[in-house]
């Protein structure tokens, strides 16, 4: 019968021994597995016109607001992208696909997809099976933030009441002087982005991170030399352009802030 020397044994041992760490830290060193993201926005069904109307001994919010309905997914499809960009270069190896949602159970919930209750079930078993097919493993959901109206001035921050989602806040009142000069200007259009990007785990919808981005500019009717009014400080197109600017930045900066570890 062979026999096995003790000091054979012993060389054994060893070997295995010394091999347990080195492949624990190879373990330990290989990359994660690729990450599968899906991008929903449920900001862009409405603009909100608001008009600042002057308050006197109150805190009632007393602008005037028009809902506009948006039918398509043009606004939505903005954050997607936005947001879709900055996974990439946050993650290069993800992988990232938009779920382009028009269903208004869902915009009415906004964050209360997050939430377990009996109005918002139903959407959630149906998010999470759209979720499971693709084989997402992450959900970066943006959403509407509610916040008190501000804006910059030099030094100083202007506005009254809330806004929400995307629109333009249109103050007629307020005289706004240029620094260098005695220019005046009567009042302001400012085109905004109030939003929230949640990173959530796709197969329970619990949120991981959150961020919040109110992002805003503001245009006055004498830097346009066809403007009377604050309203006409940018012509159509302009305001779709300028809309979609503060949509990018917004969705940009609070991703990268969801994201980051």
């Amino acid at each position: 019968m062979p026999t096995f020397a003790p000091w054979r044994r012993v060389v054994a041992v060893v070997l295995v021994a010394a091999a347990l760490p080195w492949v624990g830290a190879t373990a330990r060193a290989a990359d994660p597995p690729a990450r599968t993201y899906a991008v929903v926005s449920l900001v862009g069904d409405q603009i909100t016109v608001i008009q600042h109307r002057p308050q006197f001994g109150t805190r009632i919010d007393t602008n005037q607001r028009d809902e506009i309905p948006v039918e398509d997914a043009t606004f939505d499809r903005i954050a997607m992208s936005a947001a879709e960009a900055e996974i990439r270069r946050a993650q290069p190896g993800a992988h990232v696909f938009q779920a382009s949602i028009r269903d208004k159970r869902l915009f009415a919930l906004q964050e209360g997809l997050l939430t377990d209750m009996a109005e918002s079930r139903d959407m959630r078993a149906a998010m999470q099976g759209l979720l499971a097919n693709h084989g997402a493993t992450h959900l970066v959901l943006v959403t509407k933030r509610r916040s008190a109206a501000s804006f910059k001035v030099q030094q100083a921050t202007i506005g009254r009441g809330f806004l929400a989602g995307i629109g333009f806040y249109l103050d007629t009142v307020t005289r706004l002087v240029y620094e260098d000069s005695s220019l005046q200007s009567p009042g302001f259009l400012a085109p905004y982005a109030y939003l929230n990007v949640s990173l959530v785990d796709a197969a329970s919808l619990r949120t991981l991170k959150s961020a919040a981005a109110q992002e805003t500019t503001m245009s006055l009717s004498i830097d346009s030399k066809d403007a009377v009014r604050a309203w006409d400080s940018l012509t159509g197109p302009q305001k779709v352009e300028a809309l979609e600017r503060v949509i990018k930045s917004g969705v940009t900066r609070a991703t990268a802030a969801a994201l980051a570890d």
